[in-house]
């Protein structure tokens, strides 16, 4: 049988990264329903929640919470984006791939904002990028700041699926997963089912 492997999240993204660990960080983002908290940064490296993955599916719309907190007790404001790599060449520079910016600084506490995955997105593994920057009100993609959090995790474009119902009689669509039909007889029906991505 063929093996579904999604392609590896691209590697070669520009640096984004606190160089300080007081003040802002992100303790939580859920992105369609999938929740993962967090504790304060540390300096000089993008937090690494790649093991967590998000399946969405293209021309589908999902909701992405993105929570900040303070850890030192003294609420500063600043700035939160949120970037995916819808084509996977690893860059956010591509049309729709700034999913989410604040235009003005913020408090802590939850933004929230409706992801809309473009129907022409590629299929597999592709980073989610989350920033939170004191420096910033609308923080960039790729930047060293002094004071946030910067954290990534890994975003599955599911494969689309074809159908093709043989015989056809008596079915109200061929071309869907589970037709109805309106035949009282016995018959048999073969179903061939193509993944966009040659399975």
């Amino acid at each position: 049988s063929a093996s579904m492997t999604a392609p590896a999240i691209p590697s070669g993204y520009a640096a984004c990264y606190a160089t300080t660990t007081a003040d802002t960080y992100i303790s939580n983002v859920t992105f369609n329903s999938i929740s993962t908290n967090s504790g304060a940064n540390v300096a000089n490296v993008e937090t690494d929640n790649t093991g967590t993955v998000i399946a969405v599916d293209a021309g589908s719309s999902y909701t992405l919470s993105i929570t900040t907190a303070d850890a030192s007790g003294t609420a500063y404001s600043h700035g939160i984006a949120a970037f995916i790599d819808w084509n996977r060449d690893g860059d956010f520079a591509d049309a729709d791939e700034t999913v989410y910016t604040t235009t003005a600084d913020v408090t802590v506490g939850t933004v929230s904002t409706t992801v809309n995955v473009p129907a022409g997105a590629s299929e597999g593994d592709m980073m989610l990028r989350v920033v939170a920057n004191e420096d910033a009100s609308a923080p960039s993609s790729t930047a060293t700041y002094s004071y946030g959090e910067t954290e990534k995790y890994t975003v599955r474009v599911n494969p689309t699926f074809t159908y093709a119902w043989t015989a056809t009689d008596g079915l109200d669509n061929a071309a869907i997963a589970q037709p109805t039909t309106s035949t009282t007889s016995t018959r048999t029906y073969t179903l061939t089912v193509s993944a966009s991505n040659g399975c």
